[in-house]
């Protein structure tokens, strides 16, 4: 940074070397200077391409979406064959919301955009290593969190995918019949088979397949690999790390002829989204590490929990879908430590904490009124937050709640930020907690499943999905439906009475340790799971 700094004033217009004191500003953390140092670039060379794409990336991590959006689409003109720009331009969403409104008018423009890159695609500009480029880079993550029906939106992007993939990869003609005797070969796919939600959740998915019957094959599709990888690779058939071109990757699957292939959590990863629009094997599943339907019609299944899809779920989804028992997964219960204080952690003693411990894209800005009605009846309260993994989010949450706070008469001192931290330590935090709060359209999963670890009450609302469903399943399932509130109020009632009452609160964490024995290690969910597999095969 300093050499490059020095370039730029020996010559103020150099473009090059503010485009790459910008970079080198960037990865030592001094993001507002980079910020600078691109716009500098832009200024002697507002033509600069690599500059727009920096200055693009780095406003859309820092939260200012709009501006991240005027860089790409100034980009895609200056490079129409770039579909990455072109697709960044139009569909990039934020993580955070300010308000219900602004989310309700960036969806309808997201509709209007998709529609208008789908026939833009009949006849795309650009070379097919273009398209494919923007294909692996780009996602629809954010899109879920929103918290509506995106059954068809999703469905327009797999078109979307389909027509930019064009004859570019010859797999999408399809592969051999599902074979009919032997052990039948299962393969996963994806980017997540480590330490993080995925890997706790799906891991048993292949540990637990027997090798009697099952052949399974692991496709590490990028990433990086932990001691968690090791147990699954060590579980396996064969592991694959599928790196090279989408092509390459592709046929790197097709050539272990898989009779079923799994993306345990489709839609977190350009790449696995893609592959998965190909026909790579005779059977096709997604899992519901990312809880929405995948809009591909290339994918058969939908595998997903009994416990916590609505009645009218199978409407919800593109593919069939399959409702496995309990968590549909055998999950291990974690371990918790005793060794840390809430004063370790910077927590007041003497407070009620409530703990609000989910990625600020989880958060809703209909949970805002919630958590300051909580915080406003119960003076001694304290919502103890957790800072995001990506810089920029979790302050503008905190702002965005501070003027809920506000209106409620609430200051700001009663707010607890938390930095990211280690499972265990977090797990702690669990522990040291006085209630859980959970989110309204996409609940607690692998968070609520550490709370119960932990013996820490959570309260919860049912979502009209089974994204915001996830711990009023698990409460049912370990007998606590009277944390499930049926409304706002309830969920308000529900929580001040946890935070303040103590007598109750230490009841129900007895009855949290009594009733998770049938949450955690639970074999049935992957004897399930074989079973449907199994029935794939028809005679």
């Amino acid at each position: 940074a300093a050499a490059y700094a020095q370039a730029t004033r020996l010559k103020p217009d150099f473009c090059q070397a503010w485009n790459n004191l910008g970079l080198a500003l960037e990865d030592v953390n001094r993001t507002d200077e980079a910020v600078r140092a691109f716009r500098q670039a832009l200024a002697v060379r507002p033509d600069y391409p690599a500059a727009l794409k920096n200055l693009g990336r780095l406003l859309a991590v820092a939260g200012d979406v709009e501006a991240a959006r005027v860089c790409y689409r100034r980009l895609g003109e200056l490079e129409p064959g770039n579909w990455a720009a072109r697709i960044t331009a139009a569909l990039m969403l934020p993580a955070v919301y300010d308000s219900s409104e602004a989310l309700a008018t960036v969806r309808q423009r997201f509709s209007t955009e998709l529609e208008a890159l789908i026939a833009q695609a009949r006849t795309p500009a650009g070379t097919a290593e273009q398209r494919l480029n923007a294909l692996e880079l780009h996602n629809n993550f954010f899109l879920a969190y929103q918290g509506e029906d995106d059954r068809e939106l999703q469905a327009g992007y797999a078109r979307l995918t389909r027509r930019l993939l064009g004859d570019a990869c010859p797999e999408l003609h399809g592969p051999r019949p599902l074979s009919v005797t032997g052990r039948m070969r299962v393969g996963f796919a994806s980017c997540f088979l480590r330490d993080c939600s995925v890997g706790h959740y799906f891991r048993s998915w292949i540990t637990d397949l027997d090798p009697e019957r099952f052949e399974v094959w692991v496709y590490l599709l990028g990433g990086p690999e932990d001691a968690v990888t090791e147990t699954i690779r060590q579980a396996a058939f064969n592991t694959v790390r599928v790196e090279g071109s989408l092509p390459q990757a592709a046929r790197a699957i097709l050539d272990s002829a898989p009779d079923v292939l799994v993306y345990p959590e489709l839609g977190m990863n350009g790449r696995t989204y893609a592959l998965a629009a190909m026909r790579l094997a005779p059977v096709q599943c997604a899992g519901w590490g990312h809880p929405v339907t995948s809009g591909h019609r290339t994918v058969d299944y939908f595998l997903s929990c009994a416990a916590m899809e609505p009645e009218e779920g199978d409407a919800h989804y593109i593919e069939s879908l399959v409702r496995l028992p309990g968590l549909g997964t055998r999950y291990a219960r974690p371990d918790v430590g005793t060794t840390l204080s809430r004063t370790d952690l910077g927590l007041p003693e003497a407070a009620h904490l409530y703990l609000f411990p989910h990625a600020p894209c989880k958060i809703h800005p209909e949970n805002d009124a919630l958590v300051a009605g909580i915080l406003a009846a119960d003076p001694a309260g304290v919502l103890v937050l957790c800072d995001g993994f990506v810089p920029g989010q979790g302050r503008m949450l905190r702002q965005r709640l501070e003027t809920a706070l506000a209106e409620r008469g609430v200051t700001p001192n009663r707010l607890r930020m938390l930095p990211h931290l280690p499972r265990a330590s977090f797990l702690e935090a669990n522990r040291l907690c006085d209630v859980m709060l959970d989110t309204t359209r996409w609940s607690g999963g692998n968070t609520t499943l550490d709370a119960l670890a932990a013996g820490l009450p959570v309260v919860t609302r049912r979502g009209r999905f089974m994204r915001g469903r996830q711990s009023a399943g698990m409460l049912e399932f370990i007998g606590l439906p009277e944390l499930i509130a049926q409304n706002d109020d309830d969920y308000v009632d529900i929580a001040l009475r946890l935070g303040r009452d103590k007598h109750w609160r230490d009841e129900v964490s007895c009855r949290i340790a009594a009733g998770r024995e049938r949450l955690f290690d639970d074999r049935a969910p992957v004897a399930a799971l074989a079973a449907f597999f199994l029935t794939l095969r028809k005679p």
